[in-house]
């Protein structure tokens, strides 16, 4: 392995630093990233390591001809019972076993999870899910997943965060949005999306809402005219109905 063309390229990536930049020092060390220590999480590194890993493991599953989806560490393996499924979560635990990899007992609330044709999967930030009266399989973002980066989005761009920061007010602007926005690209798919649209746009204008109140306090949003609140991008939201079948 050493040997390998790809060693000189995953080297790399290892000893790859986070550039400390006056605009994210204060989540740098928020987050307890420090120099020469450890591999950053998220980064593309992992899938490309979980691959060299478990590339014996991904043969021997399509050997014994079993249905899997795999992204990184994460997957889904589909078959024709409980039964069957019961038995090859064996299957997989031994051979898991044999690199030193372990999967979660299954129970409530764990992410090793035994579901039916009609319980919603959540994979990879979505969720597949059977809708309508002709029971069609669709991906589409879960309630938990968009509260969670409602969440973030607001702790991230509140005004006591990005102060400590010292990033300006058009600075946070423009970088909510391009968090939003690749929020939107990379859920473009999804079949609930214009609710995540409307929610996150909602979320925008809530965060910069609580800025401006938090800088000129409730009385001076209180007198400003619906046009001019319209103007700052905290007015009311037209969030549009949400898809019957959707179930959210």
């Amino acid at each position: 392995m050493q040997s390998h063309s790809l060693c000189p390229l995953i080297f790399k990536i290892i000893d790859l630093e986070v550039k400390e930049l006056p605009i994210n020092k204060a989540k740098i060390e928020r987050q307890g990233v420090k120099r020469g220590m450890g591999v950053r999480q998220g980064m593309p590194l992992s899938p490309l390591l979980a691959n060299l890993t478990l590339s014996k493991f991904d043969r021997q599953i399509e050997t014994r001809k079993i249905p899997m989806i795999r992204y990184a560490d994460d997957l889904a393996l589909f078959f024709n019972s409980r039964q069957d499924a019961k038995i090859a979560k064996d299957i997989v635990s031994a051979l898991l076993g044999e690199l030193e990899l372990t999967i979660p007992k299954i129970a409530s609330g764990a992410k090793t999870q035994l579901l039916g044709p009609d319980d919603p999967l959540d994979f990879l930030g979505r969720e597949i899910v059977r809708v309508g009266v002709d029971k069609k399989y669709v991906a589409r973002v879960s309630n938990r997943q968009i509260e969670k980066i409602k969440r973030y989005l607001e702790e991230e761009y509140s005004f006591q965060n990005r102060s400590k920061s010292d990033a300006t007010f058009l600075e946070t602007v423009v970088d909510l949005w391009r968090s939003i926005s690749a929020y939107l690209g990379i859920y473009k798919d999804a079949y609930n999306y214009m609710i995540l649209d409307s929610e996150l746009r909602g979320t925008a204008r809530t965060i910069m809402s609580d800025t401006f109140l938090d800088i000129f306090g409730a009385d001076a949003l209180d007198k400003i005219t619906d046009e001019a609140r319209e103007f700052l991008g905290i007015g009311t939201l037209d969030v549009p109905e949400p898809l019957n079948d959707l179930d959210l």
